[in-house]
């Protein structure tokens, strides 16, 4: 295959100009991707270097829309893109091929005589901009994630009886913090309705040692863990943490029953990013 022909396959254009928007950006986002009748809230919440772009946050929403069962929204929060970590250094040598309205179709051919040669030597620069992003997944959940939460359903008048939460990846540890952290404004409290149903978390790059009784003490409905031996992105996570993703959570033994009854352990033999394509089947057991 001829670099011509690699070029072809890459989305450059899409890739180049995601780097701009990400660096114009740096919030959370809640976008509603249904708006049904309904008392059911599902929120939905992303995970390392998933969202590169804003064409790849309208096919999330696309695919979330036909979720049946309750009201789907999507919270997107700036989780780093992995090819970021190269385009620090590469944007500066590209931009004789980048226009002032955006990157130019045109792009030269020999992009990837600059991208390879930088591959051998920023392993470092990944491992670290990983760990960036995850400590702003623990910094957004703490301090953002209900924040902007109640704001939303404020400033939409939307009232449900039942919310749910589901993290992929380093979205189930901003869930985690959420949780952990839990601050609910005076714009949407318990007694209004604001009540946290089930959370699930799917393949979560989070410690099995973190409290998660606290976790079921806020919560009225289950604790869903689904998690894969089969994850290799977490066998490669840089660092000695035994996440949820491939293991069971395992309650301390001062647990009580009703708290033990509402925790589930779900094996299923997916690799890291298939949570995304059997997420129908994983809400339907919910909903079930």
């Amino acid at each position: 295959m001829t670099t011509q022909d690699i070029l072809k396959e890459l989305p450059l254009i899409d890739m180049i100009q995601g780097y701009f928007d990400r660096q114009k950006s740096k919030e959370a986002s809640i976008y509603q991707c249904t708006n049904r009748d309904t008392d059911t809230l599902n929120i939905y919440v992303h995970g390392y270097s998933a969202i590169g772009h804003q064409k790849e946050i309208e096919a999330m929403m696309g695919k979330i829309a036909k979720i049946e069962g309750g009201d789907q929204w999507l919270f997107v929060w700036p989780s780093g893109f992995i090819l970021d970590a190269f385009l620090d250094d590469l944007i500066p040598t590209l931009k004789p091929f980048i226009g002032n309205m955006g990157v130019k179709s045109s792009m030269a051919t020999d992009f990837l005589s600059i991208l390879l040669p930088l591959l051998s030597k920023k392993a470092l620069d990944v491992i670290n901009h990983f760990k960036h992003n995850q400590k702003q997944a623990e910094k957004f959940g703490a301090e953002h994630f209900f924040q902007l939460l109640g704001q939303t359903l404020a400033d939409t008048g939307k009232s449900y009886q039942k919310i749910n939460l589901i993290g992929h990846s380093l979205g189930a540890r901003l869930i985690y913090h959420a949780m952990k952290n839990r601050s609910i404004n005076q714009n949407y409290t318990p007694k209004q309705g604001f009540l946290i149903d089930h959370v699930i978390c799917l393949g979560g790059a989070v410690s099995i040692s973190e409290d998660w009784l606290s976790v079921l003490g806020g919560i009225n409905g289950q604790l869903r863990n689904y998690y894969s031996e089969n994850d290799l992105a977490l066998t490669i996570k840089p660092d000695t943490e035994r996440c949820i993703g491939q293991y069971p959570i395992v309650l301390s033994p001062k647990a009580k029953t009703k708290e033990r009854d509402r925790l589930v352990n779900v094996k299923v033999q997916y690799a890291h990013t298939e949570y995304w394509l059997n997420i129908d089947r994983v809400m339907s057991e919910i909903n079930a």
